[in-house]
Order: C-alpha cells, then structure tokens, then sequence
C-alpha cells in the first residue's frame, strides 16, 4: 500500500498498466530519454565501435 496525503493506493498488478502510467507524465518521459543517453552513448562507444571497425578490416592496420 503507498500512503500520499493520507490516501491509501495500491499498485496496480498490470505491468504494461504502470508503464502506460509512468509515461503519460511529460516529465518522466523527458527524465527518462536524458538519463539512458549516456548509456546508449557509452554502449555505441564500447561494443558496436569496435565491431565495427572489425568487421570493416581497419584492426589490421
């Protein structure tokens, strides 16, 4: 049970629900896109560029 301003609310066991509602919020998706950008960049940086130049022949300069 959450208690907020004396209400009480419950979860709701739907997952897809809860997504539904976490990003009709604006902010949320807005938090969102900003916090997994680094994660992404740091992700392309690590993997996909050295498989890249892999699979491009360039690791044998």
């Amino acid at each position: 049970m959450i208690k907020d301003n004396k209400k009480q609310r419950s979860a709701d066991s739907n997952v897809f629900k809860n997504i539904k509602d976490f990003f009709t919020n604006t902010e949320r998706k807005a938090i969102y896109v900003i916090g997994s950008g680094p994660s992404f960049w740091w992700s392309l940086i690590y993997l996909f560029m050295p498989l890249y130049i892999i699979n491009m022949g360039l690791d044998e300069l």
